[in-house]
């Protein structure tokens, strides 16, 4: 399917393990869309209520390794150009710092970060995903698109105390079928109201999902 498939596979699940271990209790950025909707009657949905059961618990015995934690061909294809994305979008290098916001409980690994601005890159795999991703044009189209990926952009600024976030989607295949770069990219930037709002409403969640937090880790030790 692509280069070398088989061995970067158990080296890959080998980093996400360690990289779940290192943040085992703590919100993760790639997460928190579920901690934005509200339940019926709770303050937060019903994914959002086992997310939080599950840091609690993770926050006490460590990261569990789940049964279907072996990653999928597409979730491989993203991390095999992950650097080639960013470095050939942005002219970024890889990022291998995480961002803690302990009074937030909030940790994020932007895939770059720049001049205080981070990066995300995303690498779609199937021909769906590139039309949708592709046919993006601004930050309410990111977050109509995916709620997951816009929330995690304004949850690394957050962490990273970032003025902008960039998130771009690149084709592989496309650049090299043209024979030249294929990509979409968004920027969110906090001097616009509508980002810099739910930066704002984010870390608001975030306050009461640390205190929901906390009473459940009490229940547990």
């Amino acid at each position: 399917m692509f280069p070398e498939q088989e061995a970067p596979l158990y080296l890959e699940q080998q980093n996400i393990t360690n990289f779940h271990r290192n943040r085992a209790g703590l919100f993760n950025a790639s997460e928190l869309a579920v901690l934005m909707q509200k339940g019926k009657t709770s303050e937060f949905s019903v994914a959002g209520e086992t997310y939080l059961q599950r840091l609690a618990y993770e926050g006490v015995v460590g990261y569990q390794v789940p049964d279907n934690s072996h990653k999928s061909a597409a979730t491989y294809w993203g991390s095999f150009y992950e650097k080639e994305a960013i470095s050939t979008m942005f002219g970024v290098e890889k990022n291998e710092m995480t961002f803690f916001k302990p009074d937030l409980n909030l940790a994020a690994t932007p895939d770059g970060v720049f001049d205080n601005e981070t990066y995300e890159v995303k690498c779609p795999y199937t021909v769906a995903k590139v039309v949708e991703y592709f046919s993006i044009v601004d930050t309410k189209g990111l977050k109509e698109a995916s709620k997951e990926y816009y929330w995690q952009v304004i949850a690394q600024m957050v962490a990273a105390d970032a003025t902008c976030g960039h998130i771009g989607f690149y084709c592989p295949r496309l650049t090299k079928a043209l024979g030249h770069l294929k990509f979409n990219a968004i920027v969110l930037d906090t001097s616009e109201p509508y980002v810099h709002y739910d930066a704002e409403l984010l870390k608001i969640r975030l306050e009461a999902a640390f205190a929901v937090l906390k009473a459940l880790r009490s229940k547990i030790i």
